[in-house]
């Protein structure tokens, strides 16, 4: 998963948005949204934008607390290597 994914997750949790109302505000297809969402498509600019405006808060705000987001995947796939297979938490 992308980090700027989990935090529009996360601001859609705190604000208790579905995807499909999100996308809707912003303007971008349901399917499509959910598929970035999963981490299956990279977020545009432009989107992250639009995304950024419905959810009410400034773009950078979001990308900031995306960058300052720890990687899951990352830890993940690192404790794999080592054969530590426990969770990411």
């Amino acid at each position: 998963m992308t980090n700027i994914a989990d935090e529009i997750r996360a601001e859609m949790a705190r604000k208790k948005l579905t995807a499909m109302s999100l996308a809707a505000r912003a303007g971008i297809k349901h399917q499509t949204l959910a598929r970035k969402l999963r981490g299956e498509r990279d977020f545009t600019f432009r989107e992250v934008e639009c995304v950024a405006q419905a959810l009410g808060i400034p773009m950078w705000m979001l990308v900031a607390a995306a960058e300052t987001r720890p990687r899951t995947d990352v830890y993940t796939i690192q404790n794999a290597s080592r054969g530590d297979l426990g969770s990411a938490a």
